[in-house]
């Protein structure tokens, strides 16, 4: 998986449910792999309600981006169905990332349960010094699953997330430990404008294909 598609969503008052529904229908109809996550710690309680993220995954390059934007943007059977959920919405937000770390290697019978995104914002000139040690360290974590660095295509130049997976809170936690203490060690805070932030979501619908 070379890039990938988030969808983050926040609910307007009382329409969580519906959300949910709507938007696991809609992965199951893309035809390709992806899940759903529900925020289980989010990285700013003032903000207004929590948001789900979905992931459509499997572009192996930009070309096939290109070709899903195409069919969808001249499917009105797709756009009623996008235009139905961002009516139940406050907030809707596209996000497409290249993948910088190579694909995901899940070991027979691993199923992530938890999600995190940790968001790094490096200095000026200082981006490619952050990711280099971002993917040297991700190669040190002691994880079931090697966390996946990757960079939005559009916002801040100097943007860099790492996503973690997991089978339970505790080993999460166990992870983000071991990540911490492996980060500080290779002087990553030095090369960030601020400090990280991070959520954590359950996954609530997976699509495998």
């Amino acid at each position: 998986m070379q890039y990938f598609i988030n969808f983050i969503r926040t609910p307007l008052p009382g329409k969580g449910p519906e959300v949910l529904a709507a938007v696991k229908a809609s992965l199951d109809a893309t035809g390709r792999p992806g899940n759903l996550t529900a925020p289980i710690s989010v990285p700013n309680p003032t903000q207004n309600g929590v948001s789900f993220v979905s992931l459509i995954g499997g572009f192996q390059n930009l070309d096939e981006v290109d070709t899903m934007m195409e069919s969808s943007f001249d499917n009105d059977e797709v756009q009623s169905r996008l235009a139905a959920i961002d009516a139940l919405c406050h907030r809707t937000a596209y996000i497409l990332s290249e993948n910088l770390s190579g694909p995901v290697e899940r070991p027979d019978g691993f199923q992530a349960n938890l999600i995190s995104r940790t968001f790094f914002n490096a200095k000026m000139g200082s981006r490619n010094d952050l990711l280099a040690t971002l993917l040297e360290v991700r190669e040190k974590i002691d994880s079931t699953v090697k966390p996946m660095v990757s960079r939005p295509l559009a916002g801040q130049g100097g943007l860099i997330r790492v996503t973690s997976m997991a089978g339970s809170l505790q080993e999460l936690e166990d992870n983000r430990k071991d990540a911490l203490a492996k980060l500080a060690s290779a002087g990553v805070l030095d090369l960030l404008t601020q400090s990280p932030w991070r959520s954590v979501g359950r996954v609530v619908h997976r699509v495998q294909v």
